[in-house]
């Protein structure tokens, strides 16, 4: 509960681009003891894993600067270690909740456009800087709240919600979907044409739809098989960019995970891709978080962002717990430091 409570709240006051690297920092110094009490189980899905960081970390012999976002990997990667040994994501829930009650209330008084000396920005983004990151972590702790029975806590995740993020309001529809599936497909078909036909209405072709399109057939052209190395994208992009304006705009990440990894690692990307397709064949409610993470995915970069990055390594860990067929004969048990720190 502390160390989610800890993602969700510290950062510098006063400093943007602190807001999300003190995250990460937390995580770092937490790893040590995440990784020391923990089992170690060998599964499909850590073999995977670990096949995915090792290539990561080889892409460094050719990344330009790739080594603090391999550190951010590191830090995901002991998160859903740790994760795997626990029951539930309850008691982490109500740490998430705690957290961005703080958030919430931060930006209630931004709304009204109260003068925070602590703050440099004025958006409805509480401690999250961007109103869509901030809408994104609303939305996946939501669903983390909704599957732990927490009722109490939704409250604070109504003003994240309201900033009114398309590639959240899709996730949730998404999600919404796929629990009306296991109910009934019949009714669920029924909303998808009712969803496409109303959609044929609106205009959802805005400057920043096109804008992204660009960007992604821009770097498509910089794909090869081995990627560039992890973290090349923001120093590599404008070698292939054709249509963004990087006077005005830094492309700091692709808006699309999946294409940046592939920008990025080529072929080392496939061991990722497989873990998420066998987590989605999990039949647990867990999946519903994963699936809202695929989707706002695909238009921003939760991979990236350390409380968003949190929640989808704990759940991929609760996931792996209820994948029984993907198990490997091996035996569970504790790292080999902490069976001498026992001993002595």
């Amino acid at each position: 509960m502390l160390l989610s409570l800890a993602i969700m709240t510290v950062f510098v006051p006063g400093i943007v681009g602190l807001a999300s690297n003190t995250s990460w920092a937390v995580m770092w110094l937490a790893m040590p003891l995440l990784l020391l009490n923990c089992k170690i189980e060998m599964t499909l899905i850590h073999v995977l894993g670990l096949s995915f960081l090792s290539y990561a970390a080889l892409s460094l012999l050719w990344s330009p600067h790739g080594f603090l976002e391999f550190m951010q990997l590191l830090a995901l990667a002991s998160v859903f270690v740790w994760g795997y040994t626990l029951k539930d994501l309850r008691s982490v829930t109500i740490g998430l909740s705690l957290g961005l009650a703080v958030s919430s209330v931060i930006a209630i008084l931004q709304y009204f456009k109260v003068d925070l000396p602590i703050l440099t920005y004025s958006k409805v983004s509480g401690v999250f800087v961007n109103p869509n990151i901030y809408a994104e972590v609303s939305g996946i702790i939501l669903i983390l709240i909704l599957i732990n029975k927490l009722w109490w806590y939704i409250p604070v995740t109504v003003p994240g919600l309201l900033v009114s993020s398309r590639a959240v309001i899709v996730g949730l529809t998404v999600v919404c979907l796929a629990w009306i599936w296991n109910k009934s497909k019949l009714i669920t078909v029924s909303i998808i044409g009712s969803l496409i036909f109303a959609a044929s209405f609106i205009n959802f072709a805005t400057g920043s739809i096109y804008e992204r399109l660009n960007m992604w057939n821009d770097m498509s052209s910089g794909f090869n098989v081995f990627g560039h190395g992890i973290g090349s994208f923001v120093y590599l992009f404008p070698d292939y960019n054709k249509h963004l304006d990087t006077s005005v705009h830094l492309a700091e990440y692709a808006h699309n995970d999946l294409l940046q990894l592939i920008f990025e690692l080529g072929i080392g990307a496939i061991p990722l891709i497989l873990i998420v397709a066998l987590l989605l064949k999990v039949n647990n409610e867990y999946r519903n978080a994963l699936i809202f993470f695929i989707v706002i995915s695909f238009f921003g970069f939760p991979l990236h962002m350390p409380a968003t990055g949190f929640v989808v390594a704990l759940v991929a860990a609760q996931l792996v717990k209820f994948s029984v067929g993907h198990r490997i004969a091996f035996n569970s048990r504790r790292s080999v430091l902490l069976n001498r720190m026992e001993t002595a």
